[in-house]
């Protein structure tokens, strides 16, 4: 029997001041095999390294408050308040999207791969909300929209971005399909995963006006 998908909603409202400090409120809901994942990582402690690792700004969680703790029909409710600091060069401040989404690493680096890969279920991860960026800030680059699927549509990435005076409004979502691909399908894989995650690691460019 296969395992229930995992499926992350997140929702995330973000301000940045005008020495590049950040805080906002993230609400993420998990559920099929990503709510059992999430609770035990909430149990065990571990649930902040689930999603802030990867992120490039520096981010503290202020506090967690987790709802439906060992209700499998409903999805895990998590509500964090964060703060931190931008990482800037010079005048520029780096702001990034994939937040909280739970996508921070791409395990198919290897060239060759023997065996298949089985996932066991299929994933969607989506995050949207706004920032609100101190008017002391110019939105210097922003990350194309974008839209990405393989030819099975078994794998999608959607990327939208759209920015109004100092209000940026996102959205990201990525759908895995499929549970299994076979060894001779890896360097596809691989390489619509290449692509995902140089696209996840793109940055909002913030600079500071004179």
């Amino acid at each position: 029997m296969h395992k229930p998908a995992t499926n992350i909603h997140v929702i995330c409202k973000l301000f940045v001041n005008h020495e590049g400090i950040i805080s906002g409120k993230a609400e993420v809901e998990s559920s099929g095999y990503g709510s059992n994942v999430r609770t035990k990582m909430y149990k065990e402690g571990l649930l902040k390294k689930a999603y802030i690792k990867g992120d490039l700004a520096e981010f503290n969680i202020d506090s967690i408050a987790v709802d439906n703790v060992g209700k499998d029909e409903l999805p895990l409710k998590q509500i964090f308040h964060f703060s931190g600091k931008l990482k800037s060069s010079t005048d520029y401040y780096f702001l990034p999207y994939n937040i909280f989404m739970g996508v921070s690493e791409n395990l198919f680096i290897a060239e060759k791969r023997q065996s298949a890969i089985d996932f066991g279920y299929m994933q969607s991860f989506t995050v949207r909300g706004f920032m609100n960026i101190d008017s002391s800030f110019d939105i210097e680059e922003l990350p194309k929209s974008i839209r990405m699927i393989l030819p099975d549509t078994s794998i999608s990435l959607v990327r939208l971005l759209q920015k109004n005076d100092g209000l940026i409004n996102f959205q990201v979502s990525l759908n895995l399909k499929r549970e299994r691909y076979e060894a001779d399908e890896y360097p596809d894989l691989q390489m619509i995963y290449k692509k995902i995650f140089a696209l996840l690691s793109e940055n909002i460019a913030l600079k500071k006006k004179s």
